[in-house]
């Protein structure tokens, strides 16, 4: 499974189901993963239309690095909540 945008380029990368690379879709960046992990941060999200919005049934999905991330959250009128994790998987 990969993914594609216009250009017809891949955003994601696989082989035999691990993740390879990512791209950013803001800047373009390529991220890289060995043995199906990201080597940065980025970040990953999906998100399914449902009623009341003007894209109902439709799923979007995008990958941010990190750089890309904190320009976008800083201008936010609201800051994102913080808090430390416990543990990492």
């Amino acid at each position: 499974m990969s993914m594609r945008w216009k250009g017809g380029a891949p955003l994601r990368k696989y082989m035999n189901d691990d993740i390879e690379e990512v791209i950013c879709n803001c800047c373009g960046k390529i991220i890289k993963a060995e043995h199906g992990i990201v080597k940065e941060g980025v970040f990953m999200a999906e998100i399914k239309w449902g009623y009341f919005s003007k894209k109902d049934g439709e799923v979007h999905s995008f990958d941010i690095c990190e750089a890309c991330y904190d320009k976008m959250t800083e201008s936010f009128l609201v800051p994102i909540e913080q808090k430390p994790m416990r543990e990492f998987l």
